[in-house]
């Protein structure tokens, strides 16, 4: 058995400077070198900084032009000392986010007994909610259910809702999204009735994705949902399902 001989790979070349004094430190390769910086280390002395600091690398061409500028993940607090590494491949991967609150809160209820008269409408309340983070929502009560959900922070949110009719009848039944104050960024949805059914079909839903506040409305933002029926009869409610998600305030 035979085998093809490789070249060894280049050995690593490790300059030492030491750069007493005032920041920033430099050090000049020498001219006429042919050189591939894998890693650099360096040790910081912060006792006579007067704020947090952060270590940075920054690497010029020979005519002094900016090619890289890399600073560390490591916030130094005034006084501190220590050794920073900068070397790509071994940068840290990202913390995973702490865990915390759900940015999410739901309402539910089997007992609403809102009964609806044809050709008006009535607003949902909920005796359940979901546990919240208290930074983002709220919610309001009236005789002991839940009538409001309370929007604390500038952001994206979606809200889904879901109702149960106790019949169908001829007509839709409606449901509105309503931002107390806010007369233009309501949602709306009717659902006739021949597509839903206890067994043949949806039950009525409706959602919406919205930025809040827009230029109709501020902060804090107050929610409700209502429904309307025009069948003919009255129509009770029992069951429903009140969704809402904060998505943040960036793009999604």
């Amino acid at each position: 058995m035979s085998t093809t001989p490789t070249a060894a790979p280049p050995q690593s070349q490790l300059i030492f400077a030491d750069n007493p004094g005032d920041l920033p430190a430099n050090y000049t390769l020498p001219p006429n070198s042919d050189f591939a910086v894998n890693s650099v280390v360096a040790r910081i002395d912060g006792s006579a900084a007067a704020g947090s600091f952060v270590a940075c690398l920054s690497i010029f061409s020979q005519d002094g032009h900016l090619m890289a500028r890399v600073p560390t993940d490591q916030v130094f607090a005034p006084g501190d000392t220590g050794v920073v590494t900068y070397a790509p491949f071994l940068r840290k991967t990202a913390a995973a986010a702490a865990a915390g609150s759900l940015n999410a809160l739901r309402c539910w209820t089997s007992n609403m007994a809102l009964t609806i008269a044809s050709g008006n409408d009535g607003r949902a309340s909920y005796d359940n909610i979901s546990a919240f983070d208290s930074t983002v929502f709220g919610f309001t009560n009236s005789g002991g259910r839940t009538v409001r959900v309370i929007y604390k922070k500038a952001g994206w949110y979606s809200a889904f809702a879901q109702v149960v009719p106790s019949a169908f009848a001829a007509g839709s039944v409606n449901m509105h999204f309503l931002y107390v104050g806010d007369t233009l960024s309501g949602a709306t949805v009717a659902t006739e009735s021949a597509l839903v059914g206890l067994h043949v079909g949806p039950y009525p839903t409706i959602s919406i994705t919205r930025y809040f506040p827009d230029e109709f409305d501020s902060l804090p933002g107050t929610t409700e949902l209502w429904i309307a029926q025009n069948s003919g009869v009255n129509m009770t409610i029992n069951q429903s399902n009140w969704m809402h998600v904060y998505h943040g305030a960036g793009d999604f």
